[in-house]
């Protein structure tokens, strides 16, 4: 959960943040792709600390979770909403 903390860290605490919060959650509980795609069928994989944001592109499993279509769209609509500044641009 290091990577929710620095997101943590960027954020204005509002509904917003806390229905992502709330979505990585339970998607960090999902498993790895494989146990995801078997719970859900198709995953996508979403860094909960963004690559734009200044994450590693690789070598940080921890760092993704997967998530059906439908929230990540969602996720990425909502950091929108609980950032500012260059963050918001970059969510």
């Amino acid at each position: 959960m290091r990577f929710v903390e620095m997101v943590d860290a960027i954020s204005i605490k509002n509904k917003y943040y806390f229905w992502w919060r709330s979505i990585i959650v339970r998607a960090s509980m999902r498993g790895s792709r494989r146990q995801a795609r078997d719970k859900l069928g198709y995953v996508e994989g979403h860094h909960i600390f963004l690559i734009s944001f200044g994450a590693k592109r690789y070598g940080e499993p921890e760092n993704i979770v997967y998530l059906t279509a439908k929230e990540h769209i969602m996720v990425h609509r909502l950091m929108c909403k609980f950032t500012e500044g260059e963050y918001r641009i970059k969510s």
